[in-house]
């Protein structure tokens, strides 16, 4: 990604090089942005900023990547001193559940973390910790059972969260990746524990590619409470413009 900054009589002084790199072909989940910035010492013309554009994108190319492996050998590292297998299960001591403080709405600007203390008071559920392998092969998922913490719980606690942002949650399914014949309870691989996605009556107000991918994913934070994050994509649509084709009435 390039931009610059023109000036009337067409010159430019500056111009900025961004370059971000998966690290999925590498079997890892990990993004990493890195961006430049240039300034010319004399306005330049449109050859000269491409040019350097050209010579910031083989370099930061070059940056980024180093940075992407070395973050996914890191992370393939830890994955491996997991070990992997059908579900294994691990009985911990029921968690002090706190005082529900569900539906209540988080202050603009707090972080994911205290967003969900606020939507997930009272859903710090009791032992019976479980896990199976990711699917995208980085590793372990670690689960409370759905006996312990039932489907209905788990999507109204999600749907708190969402509210606490300001979102019509009725607008939205929940899917708990833990149950039925393919889910991490019969011992399949899942991506997360639970994926949130935009209904289908409620698609014309979402770009296509959120008709069929989801819009946001979950898991299980240590102390058992829930842990929802919307994709890196569906959060850069709420941010420009979005959130106020799903907003609830009165937002």
């Amino acid at each position: 990604m390039t931009n610059f900054d023109s000036v009337d009589n067409g010159g430019v002084r500056s111009t900025t090089v961004k370059f971000t790199a998966s690290g999925k072909p590498f079997g890892a989940d990990v993004f990493i942005t890195v961006e430049t910035t240039h300034e010319f010492a004399t306005l330049a013309n449109d050859e000269q900023v491409l040019a350097r554009q050209e010579d910031l994108a083989v370099q930061l190319q070059a940056q980024v990547l180093d940075m992407v492996t070395n973050a996914v050998a890191t992370t393939r590292a830890a994955a491996a001193n997991t070990p992997k297998g059908q579900v294994s299960i691990h009985p911990v001591a029921p968690v002090q559940a706190a005082p529900s403080a569900a539906g209540s709405q988080a202050p603009a600007g707090t972080s994911a973390p205290a967003v969900v203390a606020v939507a997930n008071g009272a859903t710090q559920a009791q032992g019976d910790w479980r896990s199976v392998p990711s699917r995208f092969g980085d590793g372990q998922i670690r689960f409370i059972s759905s006996l312990a913490y039932s489907s209905d719980q788990l999507k109204a606690d999600v749907s708190a969260w969402i509210r606490a942002q300001g979102l019509d949650a009725s607008l939205f399914d929940i899917w708990d990746e833990r149950t039925g014949p393919r889910g991490a309870e019969a011992g399949q691989p899942i991506g997360s524990v639970f994926n949130i996605k935009v209904k289908k009556e409620a698609q014309d107000r979402v770009p296509e590619d959120f008709h069929r991918n989801a819009a946001g994913r979950g898991k299980f934070n240590n102390d058992g409470s829930i842990y929802p994050y919307w994709s890196k994509d569906f959060d850069a649509f709420l941010k420009y413009g979005g959130k106020a084709q799903l907003s609830e009435a009165g937002f």
